[in-house]
C-alpha cells in the first residue's frame, strides 16, 4: 500500500511539473531575425482615395466618375481611380481628369513611380502632373499647352501642401526667377549669299542649375521693323547646369539688305546686325 502511495505521489508531482513548465513557457516575440519579423502583415494604407477627394474637395473642386476612362496605365499592379476634375467659372467650366493610384504602402507606391518614369522614357508623352505622399500617386491629366498656367496645379498644390512633387507642368512664370545676369548669350551670324545662319549660345553662369522654359524667341527686324518672329522650339524646359552652354540655330532666306536678329531666352536678350546679299 506504501509503495502504491509512493508511485500515485510521483506521478502527480510530474504532471503538476509539466504543467508548471507550460505556465512559464515564453510566448515568442518577433525579434529582428525571427521569421515573424521577417514576414511581417501588409501594412495597411496610409490613404484611401476618399482621403485624397476630400483633400481636393477643400479647394472647390469638384470631381465626378468620368463618362469614359482616360487610358492611365496599371502601375506595379495597380489600375487608378480616375475622375473628372473641373470649377464652374463665370464664363466656361474646364474639365480634366485626376487619377489616384493607392499602393499597399510607401515603398509601392515608389515602384509605381519607377514604371511610370521607364513608359515616359520609352513614348513621346505629355507628362501629366505627379504628387506623391505615403502610399499614393495622384496624377493630373491636362492639355495645357507649355507655356501656359494649366486650370487646376494651383489648387492642387494647395490642397496637397506637403506632398512631394513629382512632375509639375512648366510654364513661363518659372523663368521669372532666373536673374538676367544668371545666363550669358551670344549670337553670330554667317551670311552664306542670299541666306543667313544665327547660331546663338546662352551659358549659365550662375552657381545653381537653372530651368529655363520654352524655346528662344527671334525677332529679325529690317528698318527697326519686326518683319519675321517666332521661337526656335528646343524641348518643353532645358535644366542648365552651372556652366553648361546650350547651342542652337535659325536659318533665314531671301535676304537683301541690312537686317537686326534679336534672340530672347528667359531673360537674356543680344543681338546682331548683318547684311544679306
Amino acid at each position: 500500500m506504501k509503495v502504491k502511495l509512493a508511485v500515485i505521489l510521483s506521478v502527480t508531482l510530474v504532471l503538476m511539473t509539466g504543467c508548471l513548465d507550460k505556465e512559464n513557457i515564453p510566448t515568442p516575440t518577433a525579434t529582428e531575425t525571427s521569421p515573424i519579423a521577417a514576414n511581417p502583415a501588409p501594412a495597411k494604407p496610409t490613404f484611401t482615395s476618399e482621403d485624397v477627394v476630400k483633400l481636393l474637395n477643400t479647394q472647390g473642386l469638384e470631381l465626378m466618375p468620368p463618362s469614359k476612362k482616360e487610358g492611365f496605365p496599371t502601375l506595379n499592379g495597380i489600375l487608378p481611380i480616375e475622375f473628372t476634375i473641373s470649377k464652374p467659372t463665370e464664363d466656361t467650366m474646364r474639365v480634366e481628369y485626376i487619377s489616384i493610384y493607392i499602393f499597399r504602402d510607401v515603398k509601392e507606391s515608389y515602384k509605381g513611380l519607377e514604371e511610370f518614369n521607364k513608359e515616359k522614357e520609352k513614348y513621346n508623352m505629355v507628362v501629366p502632373s505627379v504628387w506623391q505622399n505615403g502610399n499614393v500617386l495622384v496624377f493630373y491629366g491636362h492639355s495645357t499647352p507649355l507655356g501656359e498656367n494649366t486650370a487646376f496645379e494651383e489648387q492642387i498644390n494647395n490642397a496637397l501642401a506637403g506632398w512631394n512633387v513629382i512632375y509639375k507642368h512648366q510654364s513661363l512664370d518659372s523663368n521669372n526667377e532666373i536673374a538676367a545676369a544668371d545666363l550669358m548669350g551670344s549670337v553670330k551670324v554667317d551670311n552664306l549669299g542670299k541666306h543667313a545662319v544665327v547660331t546663338y549660345r546662352f551659358t549659365n553662369q550662375s552657381k545653381k542649375t537653372i530651368t529655363i522654359v520654352g524655346g528662344a524667341r527671334y525677332k529679325l527686324l529690317k528698318n527697326n521693323k519686326v518683319i519675321e518672329e517666332g521661337s526656335v522650339p528646343i524641348k518643353d524646359y532645358i535644366d542648365l547646369k552651372p556652366g553648361e552652354v546650350y547651342e542652337d540655330t535659325k536659318s533665314f532666306s531671301d535676304l537683301k539688305g541690312a537686317y537686326s536678329v534679336q534672340v530672347e531666352w528667359g531673360k537674356t536678350v543680344v543681338t546682331a546686325d548683318f547684311v544679306g546679299n
